[in-house]
């Protein structure tokens, strides 16, 4: 199986990716619509922002615990962009962060993984 680039802040956490569990995009970011005076509408394209979704099998206690340190310290996510074609870094946000769970999942064994979204700033 193929294994794709997963990192937070450097630290590899690729072997906790569940194998069908990572998707990727880069969403245009519009700028404002503007309106001539012949009353045509205008918007430019003005960058593309990543997005990273990868669901995480349940991990030991440990690797928990190292995940959450890593996801509370860094926004510096590394991982494999379909649409580029390459490995890239990023800073992004972790938009559905359940830290709870994560949280949680330091001393409870896990009974399903967790789905985590990351979108670039």
């Amino acid at each position: 199986m193929t294994e794709y680039t997963f990192k937070v802040g450097g630290t590899d956490f690729s072997d906790m990716v569940y194998k069908r569990g990572y998707k990727t995009d880069r969403i245009p970011v519009y700028s404002r619509t503007v309106t001539t005076l012949d009353g045509v509408a205008h918007r430019k394209i003005l960058r593309y922002r990543g997005e990273l979704t990868v669901y995480i099998n349940a991990p030991t206690a440990a690797r928990a615990a190292e995940l959450c340190s890593a996801l509370m310290s860094s926004q510096s996510i590394g991982y494999h962009s379909f649409q580029l074609g390459e490995d890239v870094t990023e800073t992004m946000e972790l938009s559905n962060m359940p830290m709870e769970t994560l949280a949680k999942a330091t001393g409870v064994q896990w009974l399903q993984g967790v789905e985590l979204v990351f979108q670039q700033l």
